[in-house]
């Protein structure tokens, strides 16, 4: 016998609620630590050897900064003094800051 409702009958159905959300193998949902390096004096490049993506947030010193390059290419931000920038950084690219005077300083956050 088959399980049709009767005609004109509306049929609902519960919501589904995940309390462990299934996961694809190999995917982790947060990201890796990834250890910040010192900050560089001014127009030397530092690579990211890190073998992740990172996103760099740097706080410009007492001059600010007038040039900030990944992988030697301009990107047109500047900040002013003890202003500061978010970078995306891929993995194996390098990022340099153009600075005059003051102490800079970074973190560095994978994604």
């Amino acid at each position: 016998m088959p399980l049709n409702p009767p005609a004109g009958t509306a049929i609902q159905a519960g919501p589904i609620i995940y309390t462990n959300p299934p996961q694809m193998p190999g995917i982790t949902t947060a990201p890796p630590t990834v250890t910040t390096p010192a900050f560089p004096n001014t127009t030397v490049a530092v690579a990211n050897t890190t073998g992740v993506d990172v996103m760099v947030y740097a706080l410009a010193g007492a001059a600010g900064f007038t040039v900030i390059a990944v992988n030697g290419v301009t990107t047109g931000l500047v900040t002013a003094a003890t202003a500061s920038a978010s970078i995306y950084l891929p993995a194996g690219q390098t990022i340099a800051f153009t600075y005059a005077s003051g102490t800079p300083s970074w973190v560095w956050q994978a994604v």
